[in-house]
């Protein structure tokens, strides 16, 4: 006879090692802005500051649709109750284990406001008592509303062992506009999230100790990720900035791709992701982003290098989870990271998140390796576009710096139309903000560089049924293309940047014995060398 049994679960262990899961004390905050999102808020006001006795104070104050009584014990105090759908755009989250995070402070005081009714719920030392091995007990009494308002105010007293450090004004500021719901980068992809701001008030050096209602200088973070605008003419930034202009430059790649996995029972099972990618210069980041440490005085009492916070991002519900630049290939020409020189975010719902969000380790591994192949592809065809745009530019520089300043009415000829950014529906657009006179010369599948205006085009491992506008090119007629290396040979004069462009192949092919046993495709460059090495030697 075989028995059959079920697993027994030690829940008030199960809580405690949940609510101690969270390595970023920050997260509080995103956990507060996504339930005041979900509950239909407009607004958010955080407050955070240290009283009288030294404990560090953090206040929620939204205007949403409160909770009931059944809300208040099942989904705010309970483990892994919730009313939302999983991998719903609509909703943040859905295991229901965000707010355990709360259970870090000595007293807890909520007061919401539903339509049902008003409600008071208290609770002291949870996380103390949990770590005993008992069950921690809070209070709900009910409030007068004599106004008829909604919505919900949370406090947490003695939060994170009193550790204010995280909770400095700059750095709250930038948490929230990177890495919550008023950072999501769903605009860039044609979505309009839906009207919501949060109204921060951190704590400074010189705050009172306990700031009245009156005194507080809230300062609002409307949703929306900031993102720089893209640069219309590559070629005037160029000619204005000169050696320094990729310092300047921003381009930008938007679209959507799927992958396939199979599962256990060989069920075909496809995962759509989309994405959003910048290549911002350093002088772009700085204009915008006053963390970023510089020489000199800082604009931010908290600060980053760039490879520490840019690179590219895998978020769900639009909001960035973890750093994934270790998947992405080598990206430019070796004198910048991929984390330095990208700004970008890649959504997919069909991931598993950890309970404190801040990975895919749950995510299966099948679905996770075709992810990661999958970024790996699209973000090597990125930097086809910048080797035949910017980084061919600045390759050439020297050359195009003199062709313009022989060209008569050159600023006529390199003003272009402002390029259009695109209509997402259905298509994958090209990068944007380019306008070089370089193209990737006719590769049909993935982001393109543009040369007027832009078209959709299909995506490599997703088809989205564009169409290819790459011209063809051996009629490709702007003045900085060429293509053969005889028209380099000939466009370079000194030859300098032949000889170092095949140095090595030149090398492996004059140690040999006899050059007339060379094959065509050896001889040819062997002859080049030979006559490039002789020139600048000047014999």
């Amino acid at each position: 006879m075989i028995n059959r049994y079920t697993p027994q679960v030690n829940t008030i262990k199960e809580m405690y090692e949940v609510s101690c899961n969270f390595s970023e004390p920050l997260e509080v905050v995103r956990e507060a802005i996504s339930n005041a999102y979900d509950a239909g808020a407009t607004s958010l006001h955080i407050n955070a500051y240290k009283n009288e006795a030294g404990k560090l104070v953090l206040k929620f104050i939204d205007d949403g649709s409160g909770m009931d009584t059944e809300t208040l014990i099942r989904n705010f105090w309970g483990l892994g109750y919730s009313d939302k759908e999983e991998g719903s755009k609509e909703t943040i989250g859905y295991k229901s284990h965000g707010t355990l995070i709360y259970l870090r402070s000595e007293q807890i005081i909520i007061d919401t406001y539903h339509a049902t009714g008003s409600y008071r719920s208290q609770a002291s030392h949870p996380l103390s008592e949990l770590s005993k091995g008992n069950l921690f007990s809070f209070s709900i009494e009910e409030l007068e509303n004599n106004n008829g308002k909604t919505g919900t105010e949370i406090t947490l007293i003695g939060f994170n062992q009193n550790v204010s450090i995280d909770f400095s004004h700059d750095k709250m500021k930038d948490y929230i506009c990177w890495f919550t719901k008023v950072g999501t980068f769903e605009k860039e992809l044609g979505y309009q999230p839906r009207d919501f701001t949060v109204f921060l008030k951190g704590i400074h050096d010189d705050m009172p100790a306990i700031p009245t209602l009156f005194e507080m200088e809230y300062e609002a973070c409307p949703i929306g990720h900031h993102f720089p605008v893209l640069t219309p003419n590559l070629m005037e930034v160029v000619r204005e900035k000169k050696k320094y202009f990729f310092k300047h430059a921003v381009q930008k790649w938007v679209g959507k791709r799927t992958v396939t996995i199979h599962d256990e029972e060989q069920n075909e099972i496809t995962a759509e992701y989309e994405y959003v990618i910048y290549f911002e210069g350093d002088e772009v980041k700085k204009s915008y982003n006053p963390c970023i440490k510089r020489t000199g005085k800082n604009r931010s009492t908290y600060t980053y290098r760039v490879m520490d916070r840019y690179g590219v991002y895998l978020s769900k519900d639009y909001i960035p989870l973890q750093n994934i630049n270790d998947w992405l290939p080598r990206v430019g020409d070796g004198g910048a990271s991929s984390s330095q020189i990208l700004h970008g975010f890649i959504n997919c719902q069909a991931i598993q998140l950890t309970s404190d969000r801040s990975s895919m380790a749950s995510t299966t591994p099948l679905l996770a390796n075709e992810l990661r192949k999958s970024i790996f592809l699209l973000l090597k065809e990125i930097d086809n576009d910048l080797q035949n745009g910017i980084y061919a530019i600045k390759k050439n520089l020297d050359q195009i710096m003199r062709d313009m300043e022989n060209e008569p009415n050159s600023k006529e000829k390199d003003k272009e139309p402002e390029p259009k950014q695109g209509d997402f529906g259905g298509k994958e657009p090209m990068a944007k903000g380019n306008n070089s006179g370089f193209s990737s010369g006719g590769k049909k599948n993935g982001p393109k560089s543009p040369t007027g205006d832009e078209a959709g085009i299909p995506g490599g491992s997703h088809d989205n049924g564009g169409t290819n506008n790459n011209p063809n090119p051996d009629n490709f007629q702007q003045p900085y293309y060429w293509k053969d290396i005889d028209s380099v040979y000939k466009r370079l004069g000194e030859l300098t940047e032949i000889t170092r462009r095949f140095e090595a192949r030149f090398s492996k092919l004059t140690v040999k014995a006899n050059p007339a046993k060379l094959s065509k495709e050896d001889k040819d460059i062997y002859d080049i060398f030979y006559t490039a090495k002789q020139m600048i030697n000047g014999k």
